[in-house]
């Protein structure tokens, strides 16, 4: 912060205060500006705020994953992470309120615009539903997060549809040890 020069002479004067952000990073700056006078001092406390220029923006806020026991992972959903103005630089955090880790984000890059790469780890997991949430925090400490749901169930009952002759693949009647194929 720059202060100004008021004139010198009796009170009461004018103090005139400026301040310039453009080579500060964003957050909270204070300084402590003392009129001296003949007979005493005042301090005058001074908080000087520098915002962003750029927000991070997130493509998505809720991603939705499914999964049967017993099958293949869920394939990976991607988020994209963009900036209201120039690139921002970021980092990227996962949280779950239950289950473990079963939840990741890899990132192509830490600075926008960039893909996160968000990906279900079930194997393990009861049938249910579990929820988590990725995060992405930026240089400047603004954060934007996406929920995560993810909804485990059991497999389908099997149905035997038909019963054949182990031998002959023919449907016939079953008999005490007969070697049978089900379909």
């Amino acid at each position: 912060m720059n202060a100004g020069s008021a004139a010198t002479g009796a009170a009461p004067a004018a103090v005139t205060v400026s301040a310039s952000s453009s080579a500060l990073s964003p957050g909270t700056y204070t300084a402590t500006i003392t009129v001296l006078g003949p007979a005493n001092s005042v301090s005058v406390p001074v908080t000087f705020t520098v915002g962003s220029a750029s927000a991070a923006t997130l493509s998505t806020t809720n991603l939705v994953f499914t999964h049967i026991i017993g099958a293949g992972n869920p394939s990976a959903q991607t988020i994209g992470v963009s900036s209201t103005g120039a690139p921002v630089t970021f980092n990227t955090s996962v949280r779950t309120d239950s289950g473990g880790n079963w939840l990741t984000a890899s990132s192509s890059s830490t600075t926008t615009p960039a893909t996160l790469n968000v990906q279900v780890l079930p194997g393990g997991l009861a049938a249910g539903s579990y929820r988590g949430v990725v995060t992405v925090t930026t240089s400047g400490g603004e954060s934007r997060s996406a929920e995560i749901t993810l909804t485990i169930t059991n497999p389908p009952p099997s149905v035997i549809r038909r019963v054949l002759h182990g031998a002959t693949m023919q449907a016939t009647q079953i008999a005490p040890g007969m070697i049978v194929v089900l379909q």
